[in-house]
């Protein structure tokens, strides 16, 4: 490039504009700015990979932790249920009776007889969850007015 001062007239200001000068301003500053700005893309970038890799990592981790939930609830369905206890008392045979009539009046459910030193007692259902046993309650409170809701453990 020739370096004959090139000047332009603006025509607002009359000015004029020495583009060498400018030219040497933007290389002074403009390589400085220019090496921030490459600096923060390539910073954005790496970062973006590192976040995505620990997304993935993190939703791998979930679906590893609901898939083990999945099957801890699987396992666990055929030891813990909620039951309705009708009877509780030392008569056997009132007991026996109370399973009959209420096996009568309800054959699509199921019902046992349960002894705990020193008491009988009457349990019905095997319910998954609070809301289907409260439902359940709704139904039997009439004819069994002392009926209560129990959770066994299992050990």
């Amino acid at each position: 490039m020739n370096h004959q001062k090139v000047y332009l007239r603006n025509i607002d200001t009359h000015r004029k504009i020495n583009f060498d000068y400018l030219w040497n301003k933007f290389c002074k500053h403009g390589i400085a700015m220019f090496k921030r700005i490459l600096f923060t893309l390539i910073l954005a970038v790496v970062a973006q990979g590192i976040l995505a890799q620990t997304s993935r990592q993190t939703q791998q981790r979930l679906d590893d932790l609901l898939e083990q939930k999945a099957r801890c609830l699987e396992q666990n369905r055929t030891k813990f249920f909620y039951y309705i206890q009708i009877y509780n008392g030392k008569d056997v045979n009132r007991a026996r009776q109370l399973l009959r009539v209420y096996l009568a009046r309800h054959p699509e459910s199921k019902a046992f007889i349960k002894w705990e030193n020193p008491e009988y007692k009457v349990w019905t259902g095997e319910y998954m969850s609070i809301l289907d046993v409260e439902k359940a309650m709704q139904l039997l409170r009439d004819e069994y007015p002392n009926a209560l809701i129990v959770y066994p453990r299992v050990h």
